[in-house]
C-alpha cells in the first residue's frame, strides 16, 4: 500500500501491534502530547514527505481507508481538531 498524498507515494507499513483505529481515536481525545507520542511510536517508520497532508495519520488509518475520500476525511478531521502537527 502506498500513501495517497500528492507526490508522496511512500510505502505504508503494516500497522504495528497496538496501532488500531480505535486506539488512534482514543488518543485524539487525550490531547496533543498523546497524539505526538502515538505518531512517534507508530508512524516513525513511514517516512512521508514533509509536505504530505496525510503524514500525521498512523498506518492503521491508512490501511482502513478504502478510498481517497476516506483518508482525506480523516486528515480534515485531525486538522479540525487543531492538530496541524510538524
Amino acid at each position: 500500500m502506498r500513501c495517497e498524498g500528492d507526490y508522496c507515494g511512500v510505502k505504508i507499513v503494516k500497522p504495528l501491534g497496538g496501532d488500531t483505529v480505535g486506539s488512534w481515536q482514543s488518543t485524539l481525545k487525550r490531547g496533543r502530547d498523546a497524539v505526538v507520542a502515538y505518531l512517534e511510536t507508530y508512524n516513525s517508520g513511514v517516512g512521508h514527505r514533509t509536505d504530505c497532508r496525510f503524514r500525521n495519520l498512523p498506518p492503521s488509518v491508512h490501511h482502513q481507508a478504502r478510498t481517497y475520500d476516506d483518508i482525506d476525511r480523516e486528515a480534515r478531521h485531525l486538522q479540525s481538531m487543531g492538530y496541524d502537527l510538524p
